[in-house]
């Protein structure tokens, strides 16, 4: 009987032990994440880092400024024919010397290096399990590994190094559930400055000549003309973030625009009017790390995009509704349609 009691009160023991241990590196990889996120709008830096997927590579330079309270960052391609982008509070200007063009647009989500690093929201942990782990140095500093790990098929996870002083991340892995890698970011070098000044911020590129295109968001018809479509089976843990109507080259009326997120993962769907009554195609594409799935319909042509898995961006348009006479259809794709990818 004495044993039998022993070993029972091992056992709780240790699993109590376990379920402390969980519950505090939980708490622990809280903390890095919102310390990275904080540190990547906030501080001072200057890099080069490349980003990779699959058989896409892409080196890119960046120095972001956070001075009272505005962040300006430009982004430098350090490969091919030198695109520049150029983002502050308000917009993002984009320097395209191979189609001698700049285009500036208002925005609204991330953009730069923010938006290809995880950052911690509330809710979180009800669709990810985050965790710590040791991590070896890199670029000679002291690292912390975090795990971001999703519980369904829906989004993909992270794998993220973290500087030990700064919580600024040094390299970042999207995973998927089986952890293989989908999309890399590593910095071959990060230097913390004290100061960048305006010069530094100042692009490159000699706009002579070149075609300047501005994309405005139209905010004042967003109940009448956005509003009323909806994804009617949303992934769990996705919700509306964003909607608006967007001026879009190449479109004759401005495209609408809904953002979906759970708090991590992000997903854009487009509708703009065509001249396709009554045909049907549907295609699914994939950009480095990037799903796209496309649909022609019912005079419109609607495209889910998202650095999501297939089947989050497939379902999205699948299930979205329009209003027809003040009621919600939904649209008439066939799963017979060819997919290409």
């Amino acid at each position: 009987m004495i044993a039998r009691f022993a070993s029972c009160f091992l056992t709780m023991t240790c699993l109590i032990a376990s379920t402390v241990a969980t519950a505090a590196g939980t708490e622990d990889a809280r903390v890095w994440l919102e310390r990275m996120s904080q540190a990547l709008v906030e501080r001072n830096y200057d890099g080069r880092f490349i980003h990779t997927s699959q058989t896409q590579s892409e080196t890119m330079r960046i120095i972001h400024r956070y001075a009272h309270g505005q962040i300006t960052e430009r982004l430098v391609s350090l490969d091919g024919v030198g695109r520049e982008y150029i983002r502050t509070n308000a917009e993002v200007t984009y320097y395209m010397p191979d189609t001698r063009s700049v285009l500036v647009e208002s925005h609204a989500e991330k953009d730069g290096l923010l938006s290809l690093i995880p950052e911690y929201t509330p809710g979180l942990e009800a669709y990810y399990d985050i965790s710590t782990s040791p991590a070896n140095k890199l670029l000679e500093r002291k690292a912390q590994l975090v795990n971001v790990q999703p519980r369904d098929e829906y989004r993909y996870g992270y794998r993220l190094w973290l500087d030990a002083d700064t919580a600024m991340p040094l390299k970042s892995q999207l995973v998927d559930r089986q952890g293989h890698i989908v999309a890399q970011v590593a910095f071959a070098d990060l230097v913390l400055r004290e100061h960048i000044t305006d010069r530094d911020l100042q692009p490159a590129v000699d706009t002579k000549g070149f075609e300047w295109i501005r994309h405005e968001i139209h905010r004042q018809a967003l109940v009448n003309e956005v509003n009323d479509w909806r994804v009617g089976e949303l992934p769990p843990g996705f919700k509306l973030t964003n909607s608006r109507l967007q001026s879009v080259v190449g479109s004759k009326t401005p495209v609408k625009h809904l953002v979906y997120s759970d708090g991590l993962a992000t997903v854009s769907v487009f509708i703009d009017q065509n001249d396709m009554e009554g045909q049907v195609g549907v295609s699914l594409q994939k950009v480095g790390s990037t799903y796209a799935f496309h649909t022609d319909t019912a005079g419109y042509q609607v495209t889910a995009v998202g650095e999501v898995p297939a089947a989050t961006v497939r379902s999205m348009v699948l299930s979205l509704t329009h209003p027809s006479g003040g009621n919600h259809e939904s649209l008439p794709v066939h799963e017979s349609a060819v997919i290409r990818k």
